[in-house]
């Protein structure tokens, strides 16, 4: 094709096309620039553009002119991006006087070589609407090479295809999967390999409950349907997925195409949610009642010791004084229970070392004041174990509660009362177990364990029944858990947490 074939084709394209050389001057530009702008084209052949049109100058236009000869660099500037454009203007039976055409402007340099021989621009007109932008770009790309962009586009399809986080399973009417992406293999934990022409109902049982037509032995899509819906899966790992399913074209018996997002942490925190919700219930409940049970007895016992004096019984006063300060102790040792909770939930900690040893240490020194510390015998077997990196004030208020169990609920009528206290590492976790063989914990209670506000020796020891359950909730913000091991005589709690002991 001569290059004058070229520029008259050039002359009945529906967009402007102006070629301009490496001096930013005008050599070309088409029937559409003349009609649109009202400037002949012999009137400014080889006059710099900037001239011909000075209001673009040190605009998004100019920088991309300026890129394209310079730097061999080319720009699609959309319409949303340009604050000013060619002054080019048509005429229109809805609107006088002309209007402003609407532009979308691409400008690539002109290469001969690897030389630089200036730059064209194509103006494409978006005025009718935005839905037209893509038809527009579609035209001014097929001056390029039809085939490499078809090529490119399908690499960018396969490649979205690939890399989104959702996975993507096409299977045909046999139920056969045909194309799975690399998300859908990790979800299913699967190999891309092991999964073509696996039946999809292996991976999706609920699919066939829905889809399945057993006369026809065929999957069938039925319009009218719901197609999204939630499927648990139990094996290998407990996963939720949300699952949507189409079918491609319109062929009744064409292939089908699922698309799952993984939503197994959405479902986590749910169930999180409703177990919290739960739990808030129950401690609003709990709460109240014993927080006004020990202010109405004080409340009772202060109109009595108030008669009392009144009477002039001076002694039955101060025996209601007695029970007045009993309970406002133990109403005491529920408030600070409960902070120890609210604390709990909210703090932020850092782990770090601690030695194992030295720290059931100073558990023990600070207990030294509770009843019955001197008739419990400590044995320990943590050599094994020198340290451990934790939160240290969930480890620590752990060993508080247990040991300090231990001794509360130790039993009287056992001359050699005793507190076991054992470390060991596996391959994978620290485990602690704390025995004792005191009054233990009775079995038909033991399924309540770690839930609040329950006191199994409430005539032994004043406690607010939520130390086991701060216990449990502080193993598990440590990584591990807590839980009971039944023995013949007495109590044993066991500590697992993941292994991080620092030693080398």
């Amino acid at each position: 094709m001569q290059f004058d074939d070229a520029l008259q084709i050039l002359d009945l394209v529906e967009s402007g096309v102006i070629m301009l050389d490496s001096k930013q001057r005008i050599v070309f530009w088409n029937r559409f620039v003349s009609d649109t702008s009202l400037i002949d084209f012999q009137n400014i052949e080889n006059k710099p553009w900037l001239d011909v049109f000075p209001s673009l100058d040190n605009t998004r236009i100019q920088k991309a002119v300026d890129k394209a000869v310079n730097l061999n660099f080319p720009s699609i500037l959309s319409y949303k991006l340009l604050k000013a454009t060619f002054p080019l203007f048509k005429k229109s039976l809805a609107t006088r006087p002309p209007y402003h055409i609407v532009q979308s402007v691409v400008i690539k340099p002109l290469m001969e070589g690897s030389k630089n021989k200036g730059c064209i621009i194509y103006i494409n007109d978006v005025s009718a609407a935005s839905k037209r932008e893509e038809e527009l770009n579609r035209q001014s790309v097929e001056l390029d090479n039809t085939l490499q962009r078809y090529t490119q586009v399908k690499s960018q399809l396969e490649e979205i295809f690939d890399r989104t986080h959702n996975g993507i399973i096409v299977f045909d009417d046999s139920g056969k999967i045909i194309k799975v992406n690399s998300a859908a293999s990790d979800f299913f934990n699967f190999k891309y390999a092991n999964l073509v022409d696996k039946d999809i109902a292996e991976l999706l049982p609920s699919l066939k409950e829905r889809y399945y037509d057993s006369e026809r032995q065929l999957y069938c899509y039925q319009s009218t349907d719901n197609h999204e819906f939630d499927q648990h899966i139990l094996s290998p790992t407990e996963k939720y997925f949300s699952v949507s399913i189409s079918q491609i074209g319109e062929d009744i018996d064409g292939h089908f195409f699922i698309f799952i997002s993984d939503i197994t942490e959405r479902k986590q925190a749910e169930k999180k949610l409703l177990n919290a919700n739960i739990e808030l219930e129950e401690f609003a409940y709990r709460t109240s009642h014993d927080l006004r049970s020990p202010i109405v007895s004080s409340l009772g016992l202060i109109r009595i010791a108030k008669n009392s004096i009144d009477a002039g019984n001076n002694g039955k006063a101060l025996e209601c004084l007695g029970h007045i300060e009993n309970s406002l102790s133990k109403l005491e040792i529920l408030i600070q229970d409960i902070l120890k909770l609210t604390e709990m939930e909210n703090a932020e900690e850092n782990e770090q070392r601690l030695d194992v040893q030295m720290t059931i240490k100073q558990v023990f020194e600070s207990m030294c004041q509770l009843e019955g510390f001197d008739r419990v015998e400590k044995q320990l077997d943590i050599n094994t174990v020198k340290h451990v990196i934790v939160k240290q004030s969930r480890f620590r208020m752990i060993l508080e509660n247990l040991i300090s169990n231990a001794i509360k609920y130790h039993d009287p009528k056992v001359e050699n009362a005793y507190i076991n206290i054992r470390a060991k590492v596996d391959s994978e976790h620290v485990i602690i177990d704390v025995s004792d063989n005191g009054l233990g914990i009775p079995k038909e209670q033991q399924h309540k364990l770690f839930e609040m506000f329950n006191r199994f020796h409430p005539k032994i020891a004043f406690g607010s029944g939520l130390g086991l359950y701060l216990i449990k909730k502080s193993a598990h913000v440590l990584g591990g858990d807590v839980e009971y091991i039944q023995q013949t005589k007495g109590a044993c709690f066991r500590l697992t947490i993941p292994q991080s002991t620092g030693d080398e």
